[in-house]
């Protein structure tokens, strides 16, 4: 079979496509140019990128511009791959090109905001373009063979109920955990408790993230409870030389440290500049915790979950809706939960006085990882690809297609 892979928000596909090409499977990844630099695979890997000959650029704004006034490239790029897995607005370009998308994996605005524009009267132009592009988006992503989402995330949900689709939550292999490397330094060997939230720092501001002005009120990563916690164990506390670990990332950066000096605790918390995820996972190894999602309702299970679990440390989260739900891939996961401040400060008062609890949830996790999230879950979409390719009519309805996922 001859993959293609197209757009790599957050490395997602750039990790499918290592996977599968350990696997032997021939597999070509797309990325759009206008990607920022941490989202790009030289973000993901300590090998040179340029020694890859299954890597490609596209040109989004000029492939754009083809489509509405010239034509398109699009159909000779793709005609040479036996099945297509996309996520990102490229949905819209393939589906304007009646190019059916096999598997089609969202990552989030191209699902709940994208398919659903509006006309902007300050940019007439390119909001008409956009507002076209979107009904190919709502259309491609209703015509995809297989549309890999979460429902268990209230914004998906809504997506998909809007859009009158379902979606299968399999899970997404875009962590690739092969390549954590051990290093010789080690900045963190005088620390004997260190707890890392490397998620966006959010939440203060106030943000619209939805379809019909959602607002969430508050941030959505709630990372002022880790930091109150962290603060309250700190009075307490018999350890020597614990560390809180934050990153320059996020809408609420500035009032998190405002938060740290009103609390006084400047010297235990150290901030580290926005990195790339394969610098991000040499830090997590070292992590006694590492923090993510603590807002009501919102489980927020995400790329800082994956690269927590891959990593093999203690990962905290708020996992409402989750453990006791089937549908759920995250429902059997070591993932602990928490969300309140007092939750978080319990849990680290308790790996105080219990230790060897938690070294073995930390086991548990990077285990849990290659089977659910890792070379495990490949495998089953390998299956799935194998019988998408054998068979062009199936669809996710398809009882092959339904039994092979439910087993």
């Amino acid at each position: 079979m001859k993959i293609a892979l197209i757009d790599n928000m957050n490395n997602m596909f750039f990790s499918f496509a290592r996977y599968l090409r350990d696997e032997n499977i021939e597999a070509d990844l797309y990325c759009l140019n206008n990607s920022v630099a941490h989202f790009k695979p030289e973000a993901d890997t300590f090998n040179n990128i340029e020694d890859s000959n299954y890597i490609f650029e596209l040109n989004f704004k000029e492939m754009v511009i083809r489509e509405m006034f010239f034509i398109s490239k699009t159909r000779k790029i793709f005609s040479k791959y036996d099945l297509i897995i996309a996520s990102g607005p490229m949905i819209s370009i393939l589906e304007k090109n009646n190019i059916r998308v096999d598997i089609a994996i969202p990552y989030g605005w191209d699902l709940y905001a994208f398919p659903f524009m509006e006309f902007n009267f300050k940019k007439p132009i390119s909001s008409f373009v956009n507002i076209i592009l979107s009904k190919f988006q709502a259309r491609g992503l209703k015509n995809s063979r297989v549309l890999i989402s979460d429902e268990g995330f209230s914004l998906y949900k809504e997506a998909l109920t809007k859009l009158g689709i379902k979606s299968i939550n399999l899970g997404i292999p875009m962590v690739y955990s092969k390549e954590i490397k051990e290093t010789k330094e080690n900045q963190f060997k005088d620390n004997d408790f260190i707890v890392v939230n490397h998620s966006r720092q959010w939440w203060k501001t106030k943000g619209t993230e939805s379809l019909d002005d959602f607002e969430i009120h508050g941030g959505l990563k709630r990372n002022d409870k880790v930091i109150k916690a962290f603060s309250s164990l700190l009075k307490v506390t018999h350890l020597k030389n614990p560390l809180l670990v934050l990153y320059e990332y996020g809408l609420d950066v500035e009032a998190s440290k405002h938060l740290i000096e009103e609390l006084n605790i400047e010297k235990y918390v150290l901030w580290l500049p926005l990195t790339y995820r394969k610098n991000i996972m040499l830090t997590l190894k070292n992590a006694t915790f590492t923090t993510n999602s603590f807002r009501n309702s919102i489980s927020g299970f995400g790329g800082v979950s994956y690269e927590s679990l891959a990593s093999g440390t203690c990962h905290i989260n708020n996992t409402e809706g989750t453990h006791d739900n089937e549908n759920s891939i995250f429902k059997n996961s070591p993932v602990i939960h928490a969300l309140t401040e007092k939750d978080l400060f319990d849990i680290f008062s308790d790996y105080e006085k219990h230790p060897d609890k938690y070294i073995e949830i930390a086991n548990k996790s990077k285990e849990w990882f290659a089977k659910e999230l890792g070379e495990g879950l490949v495998k089953k979409y390998i299956a799935l690809m194998c019988l998408l390719h054998r068979d062009q009519v199936l669809t996710q309805e398809s009882y092959e297609v339904k039994k092979l996922l439910t087993s």
